[in-house]
């Protein structure tokens, strides 16, 4: 039984830790291009779009 518990704790932990990566990998790109589109839309057209990811369509 306690092998049982802890394992339930151990997948927990780890559900968790990549609910926080997954979480980490989706809004940190997103903020990037929300604060170059808001520079570009206040006027500064020079700003450039920087991705150093290879999955965008």
């Amino acid at each position: 039984m306690l092998m049982l518990e802890v394992g339930v704790v151990i997948a927990f932990l780890v559900a968790i830790m990549l609910g926080v990566m997954i979480t980490r990998m989706i809004t940190r790109p997103l903020a990037i291009a929300v604060a170059s589109a808001q520079r570009i839309a206040g006027g500064d057209l020079t700003q450039p779009i920087v991705s150093d990811r290879g999955d965008e369509a």
